[in-house]
């Protein structure tokens, strides 16, 4: 069945899910690292010119390993996280580009399709195990 209204709740519901995400672990690098604690890390060109952008880096790409588990919570469906996931990508490329312009660092564009891949990836393997978890045994 193709219920629109509950796929765009799912995209908003997915969208939220990885920026709070995101924005708990700047938090967190933040608290660790002391490093500068501003909106536009969210969507700034991604780098490795300095340690604070190689933090910076490593938390996008812990915060796609996380949205794995927005995906099993909230999309459920093994078949879908690709979908999803690439909706999470796109809408977040879309704000990188009004907030920054093009993303032209290769660093940009490795860590994020390293990041969709790993969240692909795990986001299917979570919501596979959670459906088979689900079936009960008659045995």
């Amino acid at each position: 069945d193709f219920h629109p209204r509950l796929i765009i709740l799912q995209i908003v519901a997915l969208q939220c899910y990885h920026y709070i995400t995101l924005s708990l672990l700047y938090l967190l690098s933040h608290l660790l690292t002391s490093t500068p604690l501003t909106l536009s890390l969210l969507f700034s060109p991604l780098t490795l010119t300095s340690v604070t952008s190689v933090i910076s880096s490593l938390t996008h790409i812990l915060a796609y390993l996380s949205t794995a588990t927005g995906l099993m919570l909230i999309i459920e469906k093994s078949k879908k996280c690709l979908d999803f996931t690439v909706t999470v990508f796109l809408v977040h490329f879309c704000f990188c580009c009004i907030h920054s312009g093009w993303p032209g660092s290769w660093e940009w564009w490795i860590f994020n399709v390293a990041g969709v891949i790993c969240c692909v990836c795990l986001g299917e393997w979570l919501c596979s195990w959670r459906e088979m978890k689900e079936i009960p045994s008659l045995l």
